[in-house]
């Protein structure tokens, strides 16, 4: 009987286990002054290992990593294996003594570490979601909001653990509930892709669009991107998904290419997923999109996360050479929340370091943030690189970002996402999102033919002079952000 309980691989308490002994935990809890807090961790991208590695690579990997994460738990806690990469933990705590939090700091870091197992190097990030229990809660219910959690953690840029808030989560479909409405999504259509310009800071002229995925239900109006990309990601769904953002950005990038043949092709950038990267074959659809969908392979900017890079190096490196010998433009998307290794920098020729935007956010109240801004704009100079700034929303934002040389940014302060033919309207009206510095219409050092090309301008400046007087825009708003956009 005592085997059943206990999961065979990692010889931690099972499922069956916690059936049984959260019920007890809970009874004791309604008589306790202390309550019960759990900690939902989830193994990002462990999938992507058993596919490229096998399952026994990934038998590994699990055993060493859920070793790692009980030495983290304090003596009174208990570690269940829940599913094949989710774990909970549990620990009680009382108002003067909180310590999930503490706790899933711990655990986070120290899955960052690599693993090793024979000559493999591999790198698993986790996401992880925090409840307390409620007077009335059950057991079921205690999960669930820590799993709503653990998708807001896994939704963030910055990692780290999310507390279940019943204002933000409240409302949220769990994953459960999500994935067979998603896949419904898929065979309806109801994806559609927005565009976010990406300016140059200098000029305030468009240069590029990052294109960015909705989805508009029915019947519950637009959800957040948020709340379902990441469970595309964790379903599979996101390679189906993203072949047909894909083909349908090529499309557009094609149409306005056709539409304005006099002006230097419009890049636009299309973020890939771990997921696709590792798919055999992700450059041959690259390659066959811009076989149906004619445009110069540097008008395309495939954007890859850094941890998207780590789970496979070489199945990474040898489909992203392939498409970097026919022109394709890669960018490094939010730099600086991952493992940041130099080495990759060069390997893998990227064109550009898309800054994250919690630097960007902090950088007018942290010397450190804008320490880290400033080198890794001066370490992208020096490598040949472009940087872009993402989430820029003040005009103190944007002149600092001025001020230590960084050539492009996107945000709401320049525009929020919009539909296609709203760039088609930019780019009829000459590009101008914002005004440029000074009123200086067309810079002394610009180089037309490359949009991409580098402007050295070191002189300081200040949001008035950046900005100028306020005046009317169709494109900028000022509608509050969503938690997915940059």
């Amino acid at each position: 009987a005592r085997i059943s309980l206990l999961d065979n691989l990692t010889g931690l308490p099972n499922r069956l286990f916690l059936s049984e002994w959260l019920d007890d935990e809970l009874r004791r809890t309604r008589r306790a002054e202390d309550h019960l807090a759990v900690m939902f961790i989830d193994l990002d991208r462990f999938k992507l290992i058993n596919d490229t590695h096998g399952h026994d690579i990934g038998d590994a990997v699990l055993v060493t990593l859920a070793s790692r994460i009980r030495r983290c738990l304090d003596e009174d806690c208990k570690l269940v294996r829940y599913a094949g990469d989710e774990f909970l933990a549990f620990c009680r705590e009382d108002t003067l003594t909180p310590r999930a939090e503490r706790i899933a700091l711990r655990v986070r870091e120290a899955l960052k570490e690599p693993v090793r197992i024979g000559t493999d190097v591999l790198r698993v990030d986790a996401s992880i979601g925090i409840a307390h229990h409620q007077d009335g809660d059950s057991a079921d219910e205690l999960i669930r909001k820590a799993d709503l959690a653990m998708y807001d953690a896994k939704a963030r840029q910055d990692g780290l653990p999310v507390k279940f808030d019943p204002t933000r989560h409240g409302d949220r479909l769990s994953p459960a509930t999500l994935e067979p409405m998603l896949r419904h999504a898929v065979h309806q259509h109801q994806f559609r892709l927005v565009y976010q310009p990406v300016t140059e800071i200098v000029t305030g002229e468009m240069v590029a669009v990052e294109t960015l995925l909705r989805w508009d239900h029915p019947t519950r109006g637009p959800v957040p991107p948020s709340e379902f990309i990441p469970v595309l990601e964790e379903s599979g769904l996101i390679v189906g998904v993203g072949e047909w953002i894909i083909d349908e950005a090529f499309r557009q990038a094609h149409e306005w290419h056709r539409a304005f043949p006099d002006q230097v092709p419009l890049r636009v950038a299309v973020n890939v997923s771990a997921r696709q990267l590792a798919q055999s074959g992700f450059d041959d659809k690259v390659r066959q999109a811009l076989t149906v969908h004619p445009v110069p392979p540097a008008a395309i900017c495939l954007e890859i996360t850094e941890g998207a890079l780590m789970v496979d190096i070489e199945a990474a490196w040898s489909a992203l050479r392939v498409l970097k010998r026919l022109g394709v433009k890669l960018a490094l998307d939010d730099f600086g929340t991952g493992y940041s290794s130099l080495s990759y920098l060069r390997r893998f020729s990227l064109d550009t370091l898309k800054i994250d935007q919690s630097f960007v956010k902090g950088m007018t109240e942290s010397t450190e943030d804008a320490a880290i801004v400033k080198h890794v704009v001066a370490m992208a100079r020096a490598l040949g690189m472009v940087t872009v700034a993402e989430g820029i929303e003040t005009p103190e934002q944007l002149a600092a970002l001025h001020r230590l040389g960084c050539e492009h940014g996107q945000g709401f302060l320049m525009s929020k996402p919009v539909p296609a033919d709203e760039i088609s309207r930019l780019l009829r009206q000459g590009r101008q999102v914002a005004r440029p510095f000074g009123g200086v219409q067309e810079p002394r050092h610009r180089v037309p033919v490359n949009p991409f090309d580098r402007i050295d301008v070191t002189a300081p400046v200040s949001p008035e002079e950046l900005l100028g007087p306020a005046q009317p825009s169709t494109v900028a708003t000022g509608e509050p952000p969503l938690a997915a956009e940059r």
